[in-house]
């Protein structure tokens, strides 16, 4: 037998075949292969950035009621004569503070973005001194929660009276500790 014959020998069938399906089988594993990929970059590119939706904050004005005139008129104590001087004028210092000289600090406590800024510039529309906005210790605040400390606690009437004309307040306490940094703290809740 002739060594030259057995190497020139032409490719038998089945190696033929064999070379087909080992392509057919590449070009398949490729095609997968783009698919899987092609499908992964499409369903990234369609889903939302977040799956949590942040709700939008809603205003509610509430109307005050305003008393209704009885009908009946009551007379006014008319004083009569001359208050006599006394000669001195004695100013004390105010004892309650105004709102520019109370220090405030706003903490979303709702974990909407932009709640706690949205307050600080009403109150200093208002004319308080808002010394900074932060989040709060948690988000499950509901309503307007206001503590002020106890020695400031003149400031509580004016001030929860000031954010009920936009804000639904929940508390508003004297229970801010005195080593607090500022003289009152407004928590924004959902």
């Amino acid at each position: 037998m002739d060594d030259t014959q057995f190497f020139d020998s032409p490719p038998t069938r089945r190696s033929k075949r064999s070379k087909k399906w080992i392509v057919l089988v590449i070009f398949l594993i490729l095609l997968v292969g783009i698919g899987v990929v092609a499908a992964k970059f499409l369903t990234k590119a369609s889903a939302p950035v977040s799956s949590k939706t942040t709700p939008t904050p809603t205003d509610y004005i509430f109307p005050t009621d305003t008393p209704a005139p009885s009908g009946k008129l009551t007379p006014s104590p008319s004083v009569s004569g001359t208050p006599a001087p006394s000669g001195k004028v004695s100013i004390s210092p105010s004892a309650t503070p105004t709102k520019s000289s109370a220090t405030i600090t706003v903490e979303n406590g709702s974990g909407t973005a932009g709640v706690a800024n949205k307050m600080a510039t009403f109150l200093k529309g208002l004319g308080y001194t808002v010394v900074s906005t932060t989040n709060a210790d948690n988000f499950n605040y509901t309503n307007v929660t206001i503590e002020v400390k106890k020695s400031e606690s003149s400031i509580l009437p004016k001030l929860k009276s000031d954010i009920s004309a936009n804000y639904s307040v929940g508390s508003a306490t004297a229970t801010l500790p005195e080593s607090s940094s500022t003289d009152a703290v407004v928590i924004i809740g959902q």
